[in-house]
């Protein structure tokens, strides 16, 4: 039996940005967990560092880059760990943002 063939892909064929971002803003917190982030605020924020970082890339304009580093350390403060961001959230090495070093107390016994 041959393979079947799979049509080219068109226009019509994609979906719209609008229609993307109406999509993520429809995610709720059990669908979100279901995909394996803590709560649709937070999938909708990878989303948009996601954006950010595409945009950075295509534009490198300082705007982009200074809301990209805001969203991040927000993402951080929410208590979601910089190894747990998806590789298309990414931009080049030198422009991440700079992590604070967390002090450890050794506690005294």
């Amino acid at each position: 039996m041959a393979p079947k063939q799979s049509k080219p892909l068109t226009h019509k064929d994609t979906t719209s940005t609008d229609e993307l971002s109406r999509k993520r803003d429809a995610i709720t917190d059990e669908v979100a967990r279901k995909m394996g982030y803590p709560s649709a605020e937070l999938y909708r924020m990878e989303r948009k560092l996601a954006d950010l970082a595409d945009e950075w890339r295509r534009t490198h304009a300082q705007s982009v880059l200074t809301e990209y580093h805001a969203l991040y350390y927000k993402m951080i403060v929410f208590g979601y760990s910089p190894a747990a961001f998806a590789p298309d959230t990414e931009i080049e090495t030198e422009y991440m943002p700079e992590l604070p070093e967390l002090q450890q107390t050794e506690s005294e016994e």
